[in-house]
């Protein structure tokens, strides 16, 4: 359904869409439009208005978040209001008078980015994107959905990869169960083989009853393996194996048992270079890359970033209090920041904001607290000591890395070559405490060494930031 409001000749609007056989609904006032945005129920919208005032940019706020397109239809033929409404997040802007055609071709270009938008959409978790790429990966996931084919979803920490999984799930035909889905990285080994495959009692050592596993959870549905690059090698030939046999055996069991899955694993890690350095079976790998698909990190899909901070701060807003609103120079200040920790560092950021802040307007100044990355060139301070063992150049590396990553340890992991598990053995191993890991503040005048500011633009390197 395409909603309309406000529309000076909505009769006439109104009979030249249906006469192009869309649906068409006006709308009495904006609370209504958005209790039907929010209710699924506008596939599209188009608003008049004479500028983009906080009732207009209310209505923008609950479209982009629930990702519905809006045409702004604008009395006001200025350069100024045109952009003014683009930026509070209209998909597109047409001055008044126009032709019919002019009308038409405008709801087209809605119709397709609604198709876009809306693949894999769900109200409570939108996966809300403009950028062309992302849309892409959405529409190829939307065409596989139905299938039983197993997906690998690549990308940095938080970029989305465990809600695509959901929302892969959501749209197949076993949605009608839950997903079953497990961390690789937060558990130890042996614990780990325990909850992917089950026990039976007596099995080890306080078995005292029998355990079912993920897998055996899994039958009839979908099973996430959540950074699966992170799975220890001494597990990876057991997982090999039920993949290629839907068969699962419990430790101590006698007998497998056949299991029906739909299988979706995520990484933050390259596993084609884990698999040259012999960290990762070449074939698991090629068992699990059958689909694989990577999300792009929030830097280099910068448009995204009024979007998202309109969702969060929809999506935070203290009960009873209205949402935040974030003017342009805020949001020109949010997208110079390179968003080491991508989406969930925004949302992180929105959130603390609506908790904090005391006000609806967010300015610049505001965002003094905002972390700026460290740069991943040498510092004075980073000169390595002489060393009399490897073990002493081994603590120092490591140091030196968690330190640059502010405490990052599945960064720090990769920039090392290590698993997260690795690291952390490393960690205990050599008694290294939070406080060593963290920027210095005193000493030598590196920049880490300078407090957090403003957000810095983004950096002309982008590897380096990539982090």
């Amino acid at each position: 359904m395409i909603g309309l409001l406000d529309l000076a000749e909505q009769g006439l609007v109104k009979a030249a869409l249906d006469a192009r056989g869309h649906c068409t609904s006006p709308f009495a006032g904006p609370e209504e439009a958005i209790r039907e945005v929010v209710g699924g129920a506008v596939e599209a919208l188009i608003v008049e208005t004479t500028s983009v005032d906080a009732r207009v940019r209310e209505l923008l706020l609950a479209t982009g978040s629930h990702a519905v397109p809006t045409l702004v239809v604008a009395r006001d033929r200025s350069v100024g209001v045109a952009v003014d409404t683009l930026r509070a997040g209209a998909t597109d802007y047409l001055a008044v008078p126009f032709e019919y055609e002019s009308l038409l071709r405008a709801v087209d270009r809605l119709i397709d980015q609604s198709c876009a938008s809306a693949v894999l959409h769900h109200p409570s978790q939108p996966f809300i994107t403009q950028d062309p790429d992302t849309l892409a990966t959405l529409e190829l996931l939307r065409s596989v959905a139905a299938s039983d084919a197993t997906i690998l979803i690549e990308g940095e920490s938080g970029t989305g990869k465990e809600l695509l999984a959901q929302l892969v799930h959501r749209a197949s035909p076993r949605r009608n169960r839950e997903l079953i889905s497990i961390n690789c990285a937060a558990l130890p080994a042996g614990l780990l083989e325990s909850e992917l495959f089950g026990h039976e009692r007596g099995a080890f050592t306080g078995a005292l009853s029998r355990v079912i596993g993920k897998f055996e959870l899994a039958h009839g549905t979908t099973i996430l393996l959540d950074e699966i690059g992170e799975l220890e090698p001494s597990l990876q030939p057991k997982l090999l194996r039920v993949i290629q046999e839907k068969q699962v055996q419990r430790i101590g069991a006698r007998r497998p048992i056949r299991v029906d899955f739909r299988l979706v694993t995520t990484t933050n890690r390259d596993l084609a270079a884990d698999v040259r350095a012999g960290r990762f079976r070449e074939d698991l790998f090629y068992r699990i890359n059958v689909l694989p698909v990577r999300l792009t990190p929030l830097r280099e899909r910068i448009g995204d970033v009024p979007l998202l901070v309109q969702h969060f701060a929809h999506q935070h807003a203290r009960p009873g209090q209205p949402s935040l609103l974030f003017p342009d120079d805020t949001i020109e200040a949010l997208c110079q920041y390179d968003w080491p920790g991508n989406v969930r560092e925004l949302e992180n950021l929105v959130a603390r904001l609506a908790l904090t802040l005391g006000k609806q307007l967010v300015s610049p100044a505001d965002l003094e607290f905002l972390s700026t990355q460290p740069s991943l060139q040498t510092q004075a301070g980073d000169i390595p000591p002489p060393f009399r063992t490897i073990r002493e150049m081994e603590r120092w590396l490591i140091v030196q890395t968690l330190t640059r990553r502010m405490g990052n340890r599945t960064q720090a992991a990769r920039d090392l070559g290590i698993s997260l598990r690795t690291l952390r053995n490393k960690i205990h191993e050599y008694h290294i405490v939070e406080p060593e890991t963290l920027p210095r503040t005193g000493g030598a005048s590196s920049d880490s060494a300078k407090p957090a500011g403003r957000p810095r633009p983004a950096s002309s390197n982008r590897a380096e930031a990539a982090g």
